[in-house]
């Protein structure tokens, strides 16, 4: 019985998804957290309100041009039918050049004001201007400086091309987005921030602390067999965690069948060995227990209770004395550098390892 040495680190990414997964509750209750920061910021900002619409109708009757100059520009005379008055109403309004006149009066760039504007045909006779603005006040003056240029247009085809009348015939408003939307879709954005957050956090701790978080862990990369795995003394498992343990075909308590199975697995590695130390990588009282659960089973095996062989005098001047050594590894306290230490002291000592068992 040669003591092996531990591999190069592998990552098991199904225990990965389990170590991350039993951590339900913590990720939950900050998914939770910010899904209410996200909910407070919709509430709190103002830039996160209601989306006003407002929409003025415009008929234009007759719904024609004449052959004139206009600005030195040929007007095109398609009676009923291709260019119309109602037309050439739409294009000015759409034109940039008239929202650079009514920027000064409303304190907003050209450009903003433009995009705040949407011109749509209703027939061949009638448009609408809807203006969007998340202030409806603002909305309102956008509307009715519009309607001033239109006015004013109005007025100069009268004189220069031919009787015709320009109406505004209705208004409406709508709220197209309010607070509710605004704070379902932060509430959302928080919700999977934090979500992300803790799901890195556990991932960044689980590969880059170098705890040992899975039975798997070590088993991946120890050259010497698992033997067992006991609960940890006083735990206690909710229904989640035993229903993932159960899904992982891990260990959920302690019962007399499984302490059968760990002194029996015990005296089929244990060999021509009679004394056997029982250690671990840090202080522990599970050495204890666990001498006491199987020790009944074996009494032609002599068991010695030790600690943490890395910082216990005593454990280590028993090693020399002992015939091989059985290692407990306690998962999420334990690490892979003081697993890997304590194996080192094991082979200068040269003595064999039975194996280890997971405390859980």
């Amino acid at each position: 019985m040669n003591t092996q040495t531990i591999q190069e680190d592998e990552i098991d990414l199904i225990s990965l998804f389990f170590y991350v997964l039993a951590r339900w509750k913590s990720i939950l209750v900050v998914t939770l957290v910010a899904a209410l920061l996200g909910c407070g910021f919709a509430q709190l900002s103002p830039s996160e309100g209601s989306m006003h619409t407002l929409t003025d109708v415009y008929y234009v009757s007759p719904n024609y041009a004449k052959v004139v100059e206009i600005d030195g520009e040929d007007a095109v005379h398609i009676q009923n039918n291709g260019n119309t008055f109602s037309l050439y109403y739409q294009k000015y309004a759409s034109d940039l050049a008239v929202y650079q006149q009514i920027s000064p009066e409303l304190g907003l760039p050209a450009e903003a004001l433009r995009g705040m504007v949407k011109i749509e045909k209703v027939d061949d006779n009638a448009f609408s201007i809807s203006a969007s603005h998340a202030d409806a006040e603002t909305a309102r003056r956008l509307l009715a400086a519009l309607e001033e240029q239109l006015m004013q247009l109005h007025e100069k085809w009268n004189a220069q091309l031919t009787e015709h009348q320009l109406t505004l015939v209705m208004e409406t408003s709508d709220v197209t987005e309010g607070k509710a939307v605004a704070t379902a879709k932060w509430s959302g954005i928080g919700a999977l921030v934090g979500f992300v957050i803790m799901v890195g956090i556990y991932c960044v701790k689980a590969l880059m602390s170098g705890q040992v978080y899975a039975v798997s862990d070590l088993a991946s990369q120890c050259q010497f067999p698992l033997l067992g795995s006991r609960i940890a003394d006083g735990r206690k498992l909710d229904a989640a965690a035993r229903g993932l343990r159960r899904a992982q075909r891990r260990l959920t308590e302690n019962t007399p069948e499984n302490e059968r199975f760990l002194a029996q697995n015990i005296r089929n590695h244990a060999g021509d060995a009679r004394n056997i130390l029982v250690c671990s990588d840090i202080s522990t009282d599970e050495n204890q227990r666990l001498v006491h659960a199987v020790e009944e089973k074996l009494p032609e095996l002599h068991f010695t209770v030790g600690g943490n062989l890395l910082a216990d005098a005593d454990t280590l001047q028993a090693l020399p004395q002992c015939d091989a050594v059985l290692l407990t590894v306690t998962l999420e306290k334990s690490h892979v550098p003081d697993v890997r230490q304590a194996l080192a002291l094991i082979q200068n000592s040269q003595k064999p390892v039975l194996g280890w068992i997971a405390i859980e």
